[in-house]
């Protein structure tokens, strides 16, 4: 039999009165708590929170006892942790102090590994019953095979560390051993979590309630100087010392600095100014020395010591009980663990915690002032900690509950508890969501995918090889990229949420066809979204973006700073709808961030727990479906119009657009298996019909018209069965995909316009047509057939359009004569003139006359007027007119009828100014005969949307 399993009936759970030494309440719970856990077959990490001065080494020591281990291996955080632990295993001390154990027990075989080099101590590990060692001999321990099979229990002390590498290395490598986490914080400065199972806790208001902690006073100074801020400190700190002396009470001090440098300013400060005894302790102190300056201090032959944080973690001195804090910690773990050291009651002779620091409202630790005058420190403490500890077990209880669907790689579904996503979603509103669904195929490698069926929740970690941008595939030097996913379910609200680090809109759909079904999920308009701000107050607007319906010389306007809002006015709200917003906003006193976008987005610059984005989604969801949540930020971006979720296809829709994201980066076209130099520019876009619940368009390359569908949803569907491809970084993708993250915009009459299945409406009145915009030709001079456009005539002795147009047009002196007819045109004949200050340039658009009689048909000014009113965008600047030019004459377009392209290049050059004017030509509008209100109200959009384009200044009608 090993040495615990003969002493194991040695063991007594006598409890502790007022009379006797026994066990309290925190070490019977605890030591319980072991003993029931390790009789599942269990093989996870078991996790004690026990607050400092509750007995936590008495717990650590009974363990091997009660579970009966052959041998034992603590890790501790530093070598005087681990000194004062092996010290007391030998002696047994604390355990027979408190009569747990007889004094007649033997003492087991303890070994205290001091140094690293494990094959030095083979046989006394073998011979030991317990060893204790820090975490890099720990480590080195595992790794050796002579004596890692030989533990069957590891011990660890202060466990908030096993997220750093060697120590959870270290324990993993122990597979086959039970393992003990010991921790009064179980939380960490990097939000790492504890990977164990929480057994036992003990509270620490249960901790005060049971007089294990004593009062703990705080002591603020107030300064006027910050220079002698720690001289104040030091003087005041002497006479609380020297007061509590003078009462008998036995009370050592710390004082504690930043960093080492300061600590040996500051022993110089005290030494200067008080007549206190100290002395220094800090980690590059020999252990030997350290050892000295503590024994001086249990021996009452030092007052205190100045250390930086060394007596922080698991020191036990409960004698300590004076603190002068020069430079506060900001790590919740570090500062309770730090009062704890002092707030301790084990020991006689001694009184109250006093922390002395200076008077700082700024200072806030968990949204609290700790070293505000009016600081109540217990309650403070207390509600910190157990804040903090609950959320701990609440976010292991969640956690717990996922299952495995596929697991490739073990040790990264380990890690969920630790993942902490930025939160942001793509919600879609559904209410098919099958969370069993099998992940879809998305081009990378599944490496683990785990559900929680009660929380509604999916996680997707995914993987790729990819081969580093500076080097190549024969070098064999690879990166291995990870990313996470998040999905949940709000069957509450029908809302599914779509956390991921790959921001593919192509991807979302594909994923939310896999769990939903395809088409039975749609996006949610920024109206919607917007209610995501309600319920908030005090706003600082940082980051906005403003959707222009009419400009065309800023598309979309971003702005940014410590608070945009005030660049909004009434105005604003006339010419722009909201693109997005980002803000900071109060609720109950605590800021947040959050903002919302088209597509369907919200997001915040918050990284939290799984558990954490889950509650901030239902949060989400909760605002969305509220019908009766008003929304005022109380800012000027109240007069901003938000779009709304689209009802119907209004009949008034006369124009359809790519994206502005298009325009500024036209993907190229992937054509016969290869990029050429054709990009979806030169596509033709154009309207076909339009119902209440779909529209058609078709994208015409050439000679080949390629026709789509559009829903309510925003989904774009392919009627063909080939459908041209784009070229979007190293994929080739479907036109019909690329408009998922690029979606088309339509224009009405009234000039709303519709994208992304939400309409932003105009709120400006559109004035009325005049005649006098109409120039009457005589196409009849030129034998012009007006029911063709270009090409051959049939009528004998007839012509086209084009070519009377060109006649015309050789005739009203222009310099330069340009003739771009074909898909992806500029405008079918471009003429140019230019004076020593200007450039006079005319785009001429073309449609031949379709109806039987004048002013009739709308459809013969559909086509036309949304050609005039799309090619604005090649007159915002000279560069974007000179380069289209360029790439159209790459293509075969843009013939020099008059002039030519070297010399308008440097006129487009120069520093002259653009001033342009657009002509729709369709002979079947008549001067001086009345239209139709329809036609009007068309003619009247477009001359409004090209004068308030910002790059066009006039419009014209050439008809009959």
């Amino acid at each position: 039999m090993t040495y615990f399993q003969e002493n194991y009936t040695n063991i007594y759970f006598s409890k502790a009165t007022d009379k006797t030494n026994g066990l309290r309440n925190a070490q019977l719970g605890a030591i319980h708590a072991i003993g029931s856990y390790f009789t599942r077959e269990n093989k996870n990490k078991a996790l004690i929170v026990l607050p400092t001065g509750t007995g936590k080494t008495a717990v650590l020591m009974m363990s091997p006892y009660i579970l009966e281990s052959k041998k034992v291996l603590i890790i501790t955080p530093s070598i005087l942790v681990r000194n004062q632990i092996a010290e007391n295993f030998s002696e047994l001390k604390t355990l027979k102090h408190i009569n747990v154990l007889p004094e007649i027990c033997m003492s087991p075989i303890v070994f205290e590994l001091t140094d690293t080099k494990v094959e030095d101590h083979i046989e006394r590990i073998i011979q030991s019953d317990v060893v204790v060692a820090t975490p890099q001999g720990a480590w080195n321990i595992s790794m050796n095979p002579k004596c890692s099979e030989l533990f069957d229990l590891v011990l660890v002390d202060e466990a908030h560390h096993e997220p750093a590498k060697k120590w959870r290395e270290a324990l993993e490598n122990f597979s086959e051993a039970n393992k003990i986490l010991f921790t009064a914080t179980p939380f960490r400065l990097d939000n790492k979590k504890l990977q164990a199972d929480l057994i036992y806790r003990y509270s620490l208001s249960q901790a005060y309630k049971d007089k294990v902690f004593g009062e703990v006073k705080f002591i603020p100074i107030k300064i006027e100087n910050k220079e002698t801020k720690d001289i104040e400190i030091a003087l005041e700190t002497e006479k609380i010392f020297f007061e509590d002396k003078s009462k008998g009470l036995k009370h050592s001090l710390m004082v504690r600095a930043g960093s080492i440098e300061e600590a040996k300013i500051l022993y110089g400060i005290y030494k200067e100014n008080t007549e206190l005894n100290l002395e220094i302790v800090h980690s590059r102190l020999s252990a030997k020395t350290i050892r000295n300056v503590i024994k001086k201090l249990l021996d009452s032959e030092l007052d205190g010591v100045v250390c930086v944080d060394m007596m922080a973690e698991g020191f036990d001195f409960p004698n300590l009980k004076i603190a002068a804090i020069h430079s506060p910690h900001k790590s919740l773990a570090i500062t309770l663990q730090f009062i704890g050291r002092f707030a301790r009651t084990n020991a006689s002779e001694i009184g109250e915690a006093k922390f002395i620091a200076v008077n700082d409202e700024e200072f806030i630790l968990e949204n609290h002032k700790l070293f505000s005058s009016d600081a109540v420190w217990k309650d403070i403490i207390i509600n910190l900690s157990e804040t903090q500890i609950t959320d701990e077990e609440e976010n292991q209880r969640f956690i717990n509950k996922f299952t495995p669907k596929l697991v490739n790689r073990t040790e990264i579904s380990n890690e969920i508890i630790n993942m902490r996503p930025n939160f942001h979603a793509k919600i879609f509103h559904t209410v098919s969501f099958n969370i069993h669904a099998d992940f879809p195929e998305v081009g990378f490698k599944i490496e683990s995918l785990l559900i929680n069926t009660e929380d509604n929740t999916v996680i997707a970690i995914l993987s790729e090889t990819v081969v580093p941008k500076w080097a190549t595939r024969e070098s064999g030097i690879y990166d291995n990229n990870f990313y996470l996913i998040v999905m949940h379910y709000s069957p509450e609200f029908n809302l599914l949420f779509i956390n991921s680090q790959l921001k593919s809109e192509n991807l979302y759909t594909i994923i939310a066809s896999s769990y939903c079904g395809e088409n039975q999920f749609y996006k949610l308009s920024r109206n919607e979204l917007h209610k995501v701000l309600g319920d908030m107050e005090n706003f600082e607007i940082f980051n906005s973006g403003l959707q222009n319906r009419v400009s065309n010389e800023e598309s979309y306007v971003i702005n940014s700073g410590p608070d945009v809002s005030n660049t909004f006015d009434p105005a604003t709200g006339k010419l722009y709808a909201a693109g997005h917003v980002f803000c900071k906003a109060q609720k109950d006193g605590v800021d947040y961030t959050l903002g919302y976008s088209s597509g369907s987005k919200i997001w915040s610059s918050t990284y939290g727990s799984i558990k954490e984005f889950v509650e901030w989604c239902n949060i989400s969801a909760t605002k969305i479906k509220n019908q009766r949540l008003i929304v005022k930020t109380n800012t000027a971006f109240d007069f901003v119009p938000i779009p709304e979720k689209i009802i119907e296809f209004p009949n008034t829709i006369f124009l359809i657009r790519w994206a502005s994201s298009t325009y500024s980066n036209p993907r190229p076209l992937f054509l016969d298996e290869k990029v050429g130099e054709s990009t979806i520019l030169d596509l033709d876009i154009s309207l076909v019909s339009i119902t209440k619940n779909e529209i058609k368009f078709k994208c015409k390359y050439k000679d080949t018209d390629y026709l789509y569908a559009l829903n309510l949803e925003g989904n774009i569907t392919s009627l063909e069965e080939d459908e041209l491809l784009v070229q979007v970084g190293r994929r080739h993708m479907k036109i019909s995909e690329y408009l998922v993250g690029n979606p088309v915009e339509f224009l009405t009459t009234d000039l709303c316009l519709i994208s992304d299945s939400e309409i932003a409406k105009n709120n400006i009145k559109i004035e009325n047509f005049v005649p006098i915009l109409i120039e009457q030709k005589k196409w009849s001079i030129y034998n012009t057939d007006i029911e063709l456009e270009f090409g051959k005539p049939k009528k004998k002795g007839f012509i086209s359009i084009h070519d009377a147009l060109e006649v015309i047009l050789k005739g009203d002196g222009y310099e330069y004569l340009i003739y771009d007819h074909g898909t992806g045109e500029i405008a079918d004949y471009i003429g140019i003139i230019t004076t020593p200050s200007e450039i006079n340039i005319h785009f001429y658009h073309v449609k031949a006359m379709k109806a039987k009689t004048y002013n009739n048909s709308v459809n013969d000014l559909y086509d036309v007027l949304g050609q005039a009113i799309k090619s604005v965008i090649w007159l915002k600047s000279k560069s974007v007119f000179r380069n289209k030019l360029s790439n159209r004459r790459d293509s075969g377009y843009c013939q020099f009828i008059l002039g030519d392209f070297d010399t308008l290049k440097s006129q487009l050059l120069s520093n002259k100014i653009i001033k342009a004017k657009i002509i729709a030509v369709q002979p079947s509008i008549k001067k001086n005969l009345k239209m139709t209100e329809k036609i009007a109200e068309l003619l009247a959009a477009t001359n409004h949307y090209i004068k308030h384009s910002g790059s066009a200044n006039e419009f014209e009608i050439w008809g009959s």
